[in-house]
Formats: C-alpha cells, structure tokens, sequence
C-alpha cells in the first residue's frame, strides 16, 4: 500500500506551485516577507508566512510555509505549504498539496488535493469531483459529484453527490455521511471497514478484493530509484559545468524550457517512428530509441539540481561537490514526489518535460556560441 508521507505532501504542492510561477515568469528566493506580484489579474505569492484575503479576478498561486487563504478568487488556487488553511470562494478548481490542508472552501469546480493530513470541513464545498490523497483524510463537507481518494485513514463524513471509490488501510463511514451513488472500497491486507448505520448510501456497497502486495515490484521500484541516483551523480560529477549551465537556463528562461521541453518529448519520438520506415533507417532508429530513452532519464537530474539549490539555499556553487549535494537532496525529493498516487506521474512527466527544455536550450546557446566564433 502506497503511503503519502507527510513531507511528501508539502513538497509535492510546493514544487507544483513552483513550476506553476516558473511558467509565467516570476521567480522568487526564500525570504521571511510574504512576496505578492499580480500578473495581469493572477496572484503569484511566497514567503514564510503567506496571506490572501483580497479579491483576485484570476488564479492564486502561493507556496510557503504557511499559507492561508480566505478570499475570492475568480480563477484556480493552486498552492504548497507546510501548513495550508483555506477558506473563501474559489470561482475555479483547487489544486494544493501540504503536510497539514484544512479545506473550508466553497469550489465551484474540481479539487486535487495531496498531504500528510487532509480536512474537507463542514464549511467546504466542492461543486465538482474531489480527488485526494495523504496519509490521514477527513471528509465532512459536501462533494457535489464522484470522489475518488487513496490514503492510509479515510473517514467520509458529509453529503457526497456521486459515486465513492476509496483505497485505504482503514475506512469509517459516520453517521453524517450521505452518498447518491455506489460506494467502493478496497483495503489494505488485514485493514477494516466501519460503514455506520445512520449513513446513507443509496447505491451498492461494493468491497473490493485487498491489493496484493508485490516485493517483486517494491524492488524493482527500489532499484530504478538507485539507478536513477547513480546515474545522476555520474553525470553531475562528469559534466559539471553542462548540469550546472542547463540549470541556470531553465531558471532564467522556464517558459522557453517547458515549450522546447515538450516539443522533444512529443516530437522526436516520431522523428524516430518515421526513420524507421526504411529498412537502412532501422539502425538509426534504435540508436534514436536509446538515444532519447537515456535523455529522458537524465532531464530529471536537472530539475533534482534547481530543488536541491532552493531547499539548500545555494544557488552560485557550481563545482563538483555542491551540485552532487544539490542533486542528492533534490533527487531524493523527486523521487518521493513521484510515490504519490496520480500526482506523482504528473510530477514526474513536468519534471522531465522541464529537464529537456533546459537540455535543449543548453545545445542551442552552445552551438550559437560555436557558430560565432567559427565567424569570427
């Protein structure tokens, strides 16, 4: 059973804000006052401490240590912290992720929430789907349509619209809980269901076989994770100044990074499909295959730097021993980001579609650098 640490939950809404303000521009450095830049009618906030009580006409993204929002906000809220209280209206959807989220908003849309510790209190309202995940999950609000939420303790305790599917070690069902639609639950070996009586469920109570547990998958899982370590440290430790300049171009130019980083991802495996056409281009081809497979693979190691220099604080050292420390602890953190249930795979395809643009816009500054000293 796949368990969301708490630390997990913060940082995985943290480094989702984080890209979220990469792509429109605004960077920030970790300081003691809260930061807020509009961007034409967004809120991008961080800071130790961030508070939003106005009114925004667009989205409102924050990370920090502590956010709390009590506004109304015409767009997407999509934030990180440590601590994340949320209250207000939200004319979007919620996206967030925290070790602590207490939701006591009115979404007039859909929710996307991850954590060590979710609250959907009495006072929220989610208009659309609700999907979570965390350690602890406690639903006594009302979810207008389906819900889907994977954790180790689920309680659902408020009015839901739709349909039920829960994974979990534990689930309790209270008194107040009202489902229009068929609850499904699948548990965790030797985990327990408590459905109270006074809860209604208009639908059909379905229990799910307990998901067998794999030590085959664990440690394939386990020894992809160590591959991908090793292989970052060799890289760092063999091209330094390339991780180090592909780092600094996806910080000084994210949007032009996440456009050519897609673009590769998208692109060059059908450059490949059609060399392979041809008989002759079928070599060509699997050197292409393995080609792109290790660059996919490496882009992460990039990311992994930019994470580890944000939580380290150390952003000029560019030598052998500072970008391996920065990759360690940034690779440790992607890695655990990547265990999360759905948000983990978004994580991780963001992270590499990043990684490649930075690749790419590092070729291209080479060879024009080349180019113009071969004309000179």
């Amino acid at each position: 059973m796949r368990r969301p640490l708490r630390l997990v939950g913060a940082c995985a809404g943290s480094l989702l804000v984080l890209l979220a303000a990469a792509c429109q521009q605004a960077a920030f450095e970790t300081i003691d006052q809260a930061v807020h830049v509009q961007r034409g009618g967004d809120v991008v906030a961080t800071g130790r401490v961030v508070v939003v009580d106005d009114s925004v006409p667009g989205d409102v993204m924050a990370a920090a240590g502590d956010v709390q929002f009590g506004g109304d906000a015409g767009g997407d809220f999509l934030g990180g912290a440590g601590n994340l209280q949320l209250a207000g209206r939200l004319g979007g959807s919620l996206r967030a992720g925290g070790g602590n989220v207490d939701i006591a908003t009115d979404v007039e849309r859909n929710a996307t929430v991850a954590g060590g510790q979710v609250v959907l209190e009495p006072a929220g309202h989610i208009h659309g789907n609700g999907y979570f995940a965390g350690g602890t999950i406690r639903l006594e609000g009302a979810v207008d349509h389906l819900v889907r939420a994977d954790g180790r303790e689920v309680t659902l305790n408020g009015p839901i619209g739709g349909d039920v599917h829960v994974e979990c070690e534990n689930l309790r069902v209270g008194p107040n809980a009202s489902i229009n639609g068929d609850l499904r639950y699948q548990l965790a070996k030797g985990g327990r269901a408590d459905i109270d009586p006074g809860a209604r469920i208009t639908g059909q109570v379905i229990a799910l076989q307990p998901r067998a547990t794999s030590w085959l998958g664990d440690a394939v899982r386990f020894l992809l994770m160590l591959g991908f370590l090793a292989a970052g440290l060799a890289a760092v430790a063999v091209l330094p100044g390339s991780t180090a300049a592909a780092e600094a171009r996806m910080r000084a130019r994210p949007g032009a990074a996440f456009g050519l980083g897609l673009a590769w991802l998208v692109l060059v495996p059908i450059a490949i499909a059609v060399v392979c056409i041809t008989v002759i281009g079928v070599p060509l081809g699997l050197i292409g295959v393995a080609l792109y497979l290790v660059s996919v693979c490496l882009a992460r190691v990039v990311i992994a730097v930019w994470i580890g220099r944000r939580l380290l604080r150390r952003r000029s050292g560019t030598g052998r021993s500072d970008l391996a420390l920065a990759f360690l602890v940034g690779g440790i953190v992607l890695l655990l980001l990547g265990l999360i249930p759905w948000l983990g795979t978004a994580i991780t395809i963001v992270a590499c579609i990043f990684g490649l643009g930075a690749m790419a816009l590092t070729l291209s500054g080479r060879r024009m650098t080349e180019s113009l000293t071969d004309g000179v």
